[in-house]
Parts: C-alpha cells; structure tokens; sequence
C-alpha cells in the first residue's frame, strides 16, 4: 500500500490513467451487463408469448367443453391449472350473456399486465357453434424482473472488483514501467542549464518490471546527444555574441549611411527618437539635431498629416503616399514615404522611410506643360485650318472682284483695303500652324551663325536706340537642319519681346555655341534627348518674367502686353519652330534682372543649302494653260474660287466635291491632265488616299495637293513615297491666283 500511494502521489499521469481505466472500464462493463438484460428480458417476453399461446391452444377447448357440460369440478382444476403456469397470475370466467364473473382465480390486485382474452366456444350435437363465454388470462414480469435486477447486481458487483483489481495492475506496472522514467526525464529537463551539461541524463533499472522500455532509452540517448551538441555550441557562444554585436554594428551603420530618411517617432507625443543622416540632410540638420523635435514642425499641410495618422491608426501602415515637407529654412520639398507602426523601447512608435521626389515632382511639371503645349497645339492647327479654309474664300473672292471693278479707283481702295487684311489674318494663322507643327516647312542645312549676321540689321532697326545688341557667335559652329524663314521669324520675335522687356534700354545679346548634352545633363528634363546640339541663346537686361505666368508663355494668345500691343503668338511660334526642328526651348529669369532663351537645334550633317533666287511674275504675265484639271474640294466656296482662278487663266476644269466622286470622274474622264485636292476632306478619303489610288489608276498622272493641316492625315498615310513627295510640293492655304498659277504650271511641266 505504501508504494500505490507513493506512485500515486508521484505522478499526475498515473493517477489520471487510473480514473480514466476505471471510468472507461464501467462504462463498458454497465453497457455489457445492460445487453445481457435485454437479451434475458428478451427471452422471458418470448417464454410468456409461448404461455398463452399454450393457454390459448391446449387449456381454452377443454375449459369450454367443461362450461358447456357444466362441470364445474373439471373447469375448476383446468382453471387451477392456468393459474399454475409461469407468468399467469390472475385469471376471470365471464358467461355469455350473464354479462358477470362467474369464476375468478388469482391476486385480484395483478389485473393489470399484458391481458389475453379467449373466447369459448363449443359445437352442439348438431353441429352448430355456439360461444357460452369469455376467458381473460393477465401475465406479469414480476418474478421476471426480481431475477433480472439478481443477475445484474451481481454482475455489477464481480465487474467492479475485476475492474479494481486490473486498475490497479497496470497502474502498478506503467508507474513501475513509465511513469517513474517520464518524472525523471521531466526533473532532469528542469534542472538542466548551461552549468549542468555535463551531467548526462540516466534512467533506472532495478528490475525487469521497473526496467525502462525500449522508446523511452532511445529519447534519453537523443536527449543527451542534445545536451552532448548544446556542450559543443556553449564553446563558440562567445564567438558568436561577438559577431552579433559586430552585425548589429554594420547594421546602424547601414541605416545611419542609408539614402532614404529614416525616423521613429513616438507616437504619443510625436516627438522623434530616431534619426539618421538622411533625415538630418533632408531638413537641413544633423542626425542629432532632428532628435527630440516634434515631426509636426515639418509637415507644411497639417491636413496631410492628419491624413497620415487616421490612415496610420485604421491600417497599420502607410504606403508610397506623397507629401510635402519644408527644411528649418522653411523651403518646402516633396517626399514619398512609407510609415508603418512599431513598437520603440516598449512604446508606440512608427519607422518613417521618407525619398526625396522633388526633382521628379518638378518632371513631372515639365511634362504636363509640354503635353499640355501639345494639345493647344492641336488644337490651334485645327482652328487654323478652318480659318485658312475661310481666308481662302475670301482672297479669292476679292481677287475676282479686283478684276470686275477694274477702273474705279474707290472700289478698288476698298478692295486692296480687305486683301491687305485677309493677308494680316494668313501671317496669323501661318503662325500658329507653324506652332502647332502642322504646316509643312522646308528644312535646309544651315549656318545659324551665318542667318543670324543676315538678318542683324533688320534686328537693329526693329529695336529702339537705347538697346545695345550683342553677338557672340562660335567659329566653327555646326550647321543645322531647319527652315530659314521659320529661324528668322523666332530670333525676330524673341528679339521684339526683349525690346518691350526694355522701355528704357538696356542690352540684347545673341550668342551661339556647341553644346553636347550626356545623359546626367538631360536626366531632369523629360523633353531633351542626349546629343549634339547646336545652342542659339537670346539674353536681355528687361524685367523678367514672372514666375507665376512662366508656364504659361507658350500658348497661343497669352500676352501680358495689353490690349493692341501683341496677338500673343510670338512665344508660340517659337515654341513650334524648335519642336519642327526636334529640338527642345529653355527659359531662365529672375524678376528686374532679365530673361535668358535658349534654343538647342540638333547638329545636321551635310552640305549647305544653296537656295535659287524667287521667280517673279507680273500679274499680267502669269504662267497659263489649256489642260484639263480635276478639282477636288470639299468647301463649295474653295471649289468655286479655285475653279474661276484656273478657268481665267485659260485651263478647262472638272469639279467634284469628294474623293469617291473625283475617282468616279477620273475613270469616266480620261482627258484630265492633273489632280489638284484639298488634303483634308471627311468620308474617310482625304486627299493623300485620293492621289495614292489615282496614281495607282493612271500611273504618272500630276498630282497637286493644299492644304493648311496636314500633320495628322501624313500620320495616318505612313513613310508612302509618294505621301513625302507630294507633301515637299504642297500648296499652302491660302493662296491667291498667283501661287496657283505657278504651282499647276510647275506640276505640269515638271517630272513626275
């Protein structure tokens, strides 16, 4: 007894095995012995139906033949008989027709069981049957049940003490096996330290019953191949603290040097009680000097840092979110920065990573104004066009009327008067055609140096005599692709700005030099390719620009100057000249000190260009002809004017109002000698879809194409060669009876 109780005290796990086998061991005895019941009361309810069914076949016909012969001594020893076998304990002998008891046998007190009630009939001499009365039979269980509950309590009772009894065995044996081992391992674990690995684990064996099993010597020789491994780490634990700290070093160090602005910040107070380098450069501080600030004194929103911390309080984290910073200057900095909340010397903190985007900021500026640029540019060749289309009508309107007033001098004033005005608005719109970078130009190897010294006194005598000019042209400046009048018309335009910047006078300066831009010089300026570059620089003394309209000075119509003192397209047009040439314009100023333009040209290789002396005619000698023209327009009042144009000058013309109906008359007129379109008609044929299926008609037919917006429609025709000659010999709108004149006779005469 002494040893279960002090196995039973030794171990939890023992006496838990112990109740759950006495526990389980119940449950599955109580279910056996509660089967073996049913299967016994099972076999008593069989044995009673087996009674009556006895009753109901051997005593029932006797009984009746005893009532129907009145013997009363025989019913009285069948009746007695009944009452004998098992089960039965009560029995009545109802007459028929009495409606009474006539006989009852047994405890008056058991009528209630399971009731079978026979009725007794018997057949008379002659042979009919007759029913004298009823017998009704109660079977109970109640010796049944008394034996039943005897037999259960005693197997309950031998179950138990069997139950106990192998308990307490294999409790015996598993301490003795187990349970004393598994202690043991557990004692040894919690003593087992850094100073106690040189004590091995061992376990007992002072018996076969107390002899460990094999498992559990497998685990005492793997724990001690543990303890035998951490013995040999213990020796390299110094090394290795060593090296942590050297890695815990190189890693301040690598956040102290990182680029990225790095900072924790207490979230309680904001007060910031970390810093790197980074940080301290991006403010204008040192490391030390950010500490022990508030982090609101950087922010130059406090609506984004609110925004910050309800985003920071919802979600944890904040990622890439862009926002402004200002220095201790007060200069403010653009930052992305990714915040995530931590926890700081068992605080609330957040780590900011903070990258300085104020240089893409600024890009990203550049290139919205210049996609902006691009899309006036657009635009304005658009409105161009159809002024050109309208300018047309008019000069060729009042060409004809010219001639049909010739003789009255007042008409004629009148007429010269509005020509001279439909001529204003054609160097308008040719303006911004060559903004939006429409209008085809004529490009030619040139010497900047070499335009800017032909046109040096018309810029002297455009400017006032308190302006001083100064060049400062390069020797061997490279020579460049552009188209002369185009580069005359900007210097002329850049030097009229800078005469209006100077009411008072003051110095111009016009300087020229090769420039090679490398990748670091264009990586900030989405709009400039690295290269060779030639730079033209337009400098003045005057009064600056200021820096609130400064990206505003390239669209069309903006004009600080006043009402009447400028249309607003000089800057424009500048603009547009330096994108034909794929070139890039910069401007730098600074209020009361002046503006500086420069106009960087790509090199061009190759010889210069030498240009031919204009051919002049008199309008009494206008070239003529006598060939058939086709003429394709989509403005019935351009078609009318260039018809009467031709038709004066002797030709014979065919009009048609689309391409589809100008290839329908090609085909049926075969006399028609050249094609002269617009380029831009709608139905989905313009004029370069035109000349390329009737060239692909009539192979070598004259072809002249005008037009006054073409950039689009030559995108959509591609590289075509035949797309790029035309477009070399295109006439632009609008034109007078002259320019048409020469151009159809040129086509004619010329090669195909």
């Amino acid at each position: 007894m002494f040893f279960l109780a002090e196995a039973f005290q030794r171990s939890q796990l023992s006496r838990r095995l112990l109740v759950y086998i006495v526990i389980s061991s119940i449950a599955i005895v109580g279910i056996a012995t509660a089967g073996e019941l049913y299967l016994l009361y099972r076999n008593e309810n069989r044995a009673m139906d087996e009674t009556l069914a006895h009753v109901e076949q051997s005593y029932v016909p006797a009984i009746s033949a005893s009532l129907y012969t009145l013997d009363d001594e025989q019913l009285d020893i069948l009746l007695q008989g009944v009452l004998s076998l098992r089960y039965v304990s009560y029995i009545e002998l109802e007459e028929e027709g009495a409606r009474q008891t006539i006989h009852t046998y047994g405890d008056t007190r058991m009528r209630e069981g399971r009731v079978q009630v026979s009725h007794l009939r018997h057949k008379d001499p002659s042979g009919n049957v007759q029913t004298y009365g009823t017998l009704k039979v109660v079977a109970t269980y109640d010796d049944t049940f008394e034996t039943l509950m005897r037999q259960g309590v005693s197997v309950l009772f031998v179950s138990f003490v069997t139950i106990v009894l192998i308990a307490m065995t294999v409790f015996v044996i598993i301490d003795r096996m187990l349970t004393r081992h598994l202690v043991r391992i557990t004692d040894y674990h919690k003593r087992l330290s850094a100073d106690t690995l040189d004590q091995p684990l061992e376990l007992e064996t002072p018996s076969l019953l107390a002899s460990p099993p094999q498992e559990l010597k497998v685990l005492a020789d793997a724990i001690n191949l543990m303890r035998q491994r951490l013995l040999d780490q213990n020796l390299d634990r110094q090394v290795m603290l060593e090296q942590l700290r050297a890695s815990e070093e190189r890693f301040r160090d690598v956040l102290r040097t990182s680029p990225v602005s790095l900072t924790i910040t207490r979230i309680t107070d904001g007060k910031i009680l970390y810093a790197n380098e980074s940080a301290g450069r991006l403010v204008g501080l040192s490391a030390d000097g950010v500490l022990g600030r508030l982090a609101s004194e950087f922010y130059v929103d406090p609506a984004e840092r609110k925004m910050v911390t309800q985003t920071l309080a919802s979600q944890g984290f904040v990622n890439d979110f862009e926002l402004r910073l200002k220095k201790v200057d007060g200069k403010p900095i653009w930052v992305s920065a990714n915040i995530h909340r931590i926890s700081f010397d068992n605080e609330p903190a957040m780590i900011t990573g903070v990258v300085d985007v104020t240089e893409r900021k600024q890009m990203e500026v550049q290139l919205r104004q210049a996609q902006k640029l691009e899309a006036i540019g657009q635009l304005t060749g658009g409105i161009a066009h159809d002024f050109n289309n309208m300018l047309g009508v008019v000069m060729g309107n009042l060409d004809l009327l010219r001639r049909k007033v010739k003789g009255d001098e007042k008409a004629l004033e009148f007429v010269d008067a509005a020509y001279g005005s439909v001529e204003r608005g054609a160097q308008i719109t040719g303006k911004l055609l060559r903004f939006s970078r429409d209008e085809p130009g004529a490009p030619q190897i040139e010497n900047a140096n070499h335009l800017i010294e032909g046109m040096a006194n018309l810029i002297a005598k455009s400017l006032t005599s308190a302006i001083i000019v100064e060049t400062c042209l390069e020797d061997d400046l490279w020579n460049v692709s552009l188209d002369p009048r185009d580069f005359e018309d900007s210097l002329l335009n850049l030097a009229l700005n800078a005469r209006d910047a100077m009411p008072d006078g003051g110095t111009l300066r016009i300087e020229t030099s090769n420039r090679v831009l490398s990748e670091n010089d264009v990586q900030h300026h989405p709009d400039m390719k690295a290269g060779e570059y030639v730079e033209i620089v337009v400098e003045d003394t005057g009064s600056g620009i200021d820096p609130d309209i400064i990206d505003n000075i390239y669209q069309p119509f903006f004009s600080t100057k006043g009402a009447g003192k400028g249309t607003g397209l000089g800057l424009s047009m500048v603009y547009g000249f330096v994108k034909r040439c794929a070139g890039f314009i910069r401007v730098d100023s600074e209020l009361g000190k002046g503006a500086r333009f420069e106009m960087y040209v790509p090199r061009a290789h190759g010889e210069l260009s030498i240009e031919d002396g204009p051919q002049e005619y008199a309008k009494q000698d206008m070239p003529r002809g006598d060939e058939t023209v086709l003429v394709v327009d989509d403005e019935e009042a351009l078609l009318d004017v260039a018809v009467s144009y031709l038709e004066d000058l002797g030709y014979k013309t065919l009009r048609a109002t689309s391409g589809r109906q100008a290839l329908d008359m090609l085909k049926a007129n075969p006399s028609v000698d050249i094609l002269f379109s617009d380029v831009v008609m709608p139905q989905g044929m313009d004029g370069f879809e035109l000349a390329k299926q009737a060239w692909r008609m009539r192979d070598g037919m004259k072809i002249l194409l005008a037009s006054g917006f073409t950039l689009k429609t030559e995108r959509k025709n591609g590289d075509d060669p035949l797309v790029a000659k035309l477009s070399q010999r295109l006439l632009n709108k609008p034109y007078n009876q002259l320019d048409l004149a020469l151009a159809v006779r040129q086509e004619l005469d010329g090669d195909s």
